[in-house]
């Protein structure tokens, strides 16, 4: 077919123009799911769980975790240490902490799992230490060994620093709520931190220091402050608040189990007081 010389250059034109690819049908698609999240998503968790002090007590921990996934807007988890000691599920402990991706500093029995210093220790911590180290896998070992004392992190604009005692002595000092103001507000400033969490005492509390927090989760598996119901702290980002929650457990499951060992009998009696 012989053309016009006008026609043939409208063709040559169209020609020389670079051709539109077709958008791939996953962008499109990643396009609809991305205005259906903005128009009727769900918003973004703004919530963490701090857990702490565990102490091979699975039936506690479970109840914990079931309880923390029940609140929804769960941003992650943070545990302040001390998964073994005292109770009788140190090696089922340890598995469920790693499995799930909580990040966790070690704390003062961690450390200890090697019965390399057991001076600071009581004689039933002693004891249970002792049981624990005969009971626990060689890697569930090296993980507690090698855990880190300090975890640091900053989540949603939020500067978090945790540790099972205290910044200063991340191993074995008390942090209760009686502790000075002018000594947490120290720790904050030095650690240029707007959330210090800690464990170690047993017993929980939030503590609000001009606008920064200072969180004692308590214990999941030993509540030492009189009410044998388990202890987790939940922070909320957002409203930068942070509450302690308590989860009732089958404390009679644990002390059976205690019982059922040679680990003292003191540890099953006194779960159920919470001392």
């Amino acid at each position: 077919m012989v053309y016009s010389k006008a026609t043939r250059k409208k063709r040559a034109k169209a020609a020389a123009k670079p051709k539109k690819k077709p958008r791939p049908k996953v962008a499109k698609t990643k396009r609809k799911i991305s205005r259906k999240t903005k128009s009727t998503g769900k918003p973004a968790p703004t919530k963490i769980a701090v857990i702490a002090d565990i102490h091979s007590n699975l039936e506690a921990l479970e109840a914990v975790l079931k309880h923390i996934e029940s609140q929804g807007g769960i941003l992650k988890i943070l545990c302040a240490g001390d998964i073994i000691g005292y109770g009788p599920n140190p090696n089922e402990c340890c598995w469920t902490v790693q499995k799930l991706g909580i990040a966790v500093v070690q704390g003062n029995h961690d450390l200890n799992i090697d019965l390399k210093d057991m001076s600071r220790f009581n004689r039933n911590a002693q004891i249970a230490l002792a049981w624990t180290e005969g009971k626990i896998t060689q890697k569930n070992r090296s993980w507690l060994l090698n855990l880190p004392m300090v975890h640091k992190e900053r989540l949603q604009g939020m500067a978090i620093y945790m540790v099972h005692g205290s910044p200063e002595d991340p191993h074995y000092e008390y942090t209760t709520e009686h502790t000075p103001k002018y000594v947490m507000k120290h720790w904050l400033d030095d650690t240029k931190s707007d959330v210090i969490i800690v464990g170690h005492t047993h017993q929980p509390f939030v503590k609000k220091i001009g606008n920064r927090l200072i969180i004692n989760a308590g214990s999941v598996g030993q509540p030492r402050d009189g009410d044998p119901s388990a202890s987790y702290a939940l922070l909320d980002l957002k409203a930068f608040t942070a509450k302690i929650v308590r989860v009732p457990y089958n404390t009679d499951a644990v002390a059976e189990k205690i019982k059922e060992t040679t680990l003292p009998g003191q540890l099953a009696d006194r779960l159920y007081d919470g001392i």
